[in-house]
């Protein structure tokens, strides 16, 4: 099975067990899935969320005091790549962009993907040819075309890219 990180424990909250989370992709710790702690085997499932101050806030089933939950704190947060979100059809996960090839419009390739910026507005690629890196906005006008059948990126670029 592979695990997804989809968060980090950043502290405690309160003293009845509540952990906070911040994530990392677009899960929202409300669905009735198996749930991963880095360092340990157990599978958990969160029993409440909510979010605060734009992080979540997480009680996990069976852990209700503050000293149960510390241990976890700085932890990654994992679940199974079968309880994934289906995701729109112009949207993809981060773990299917990186390695894969990119071409411009004439078919010329450009490199791989290595990374990925997140940012507020749009997020970023990080494309690395032998002789140099590049960075592409992921907009419609820069990304024309991903096909992860293929494991290809079109782009159209831009003088000084």
């Amino acid at each position: 099975m592979e695990k997804i990180k989809v968060g980090t424990i950043i502290n405690t909250h309160g003293i009845k067990g509540e952990l906070k989370v911040e994530r990392t992709g677009i899960e929202e710790f409300d669905r009735v899935i198996k749930y991963y702690i880095e360092g340990y085997e157990d599978e958990f499932e969160i029993k409440s969320s909510k979010i605060h101050k734009g992080n979540y806030i997480i009680l996990l089933d069976g852990y209700n005091n503050i000293n149960d939950v510390l241990k976890f704190k700085g932890k990654s947060i994992y679940i199974s790549s079968d309880d994934l979100i289906d995701l729109e059809d112009d949207e993809f996960y981060i773990k299917d962009l990186i390695g894969i090839e990119v071409i411009d419009n004439n078919d010329k390739e450009v490199g791989k993907v290595v990374d990925v910026l997140e940012y507020d507005v749009n997020d970023v690629y990080v494309v690395k040819s032998d002789t140099k890196e590049m960075l592409i906005p992921a907009v419609a006008e820069f990304i024309l075309d991903i096909d992860l059948e293929n494991n290809k990126m079109k782009v159209k670029l831009i003088e000084g890219m």
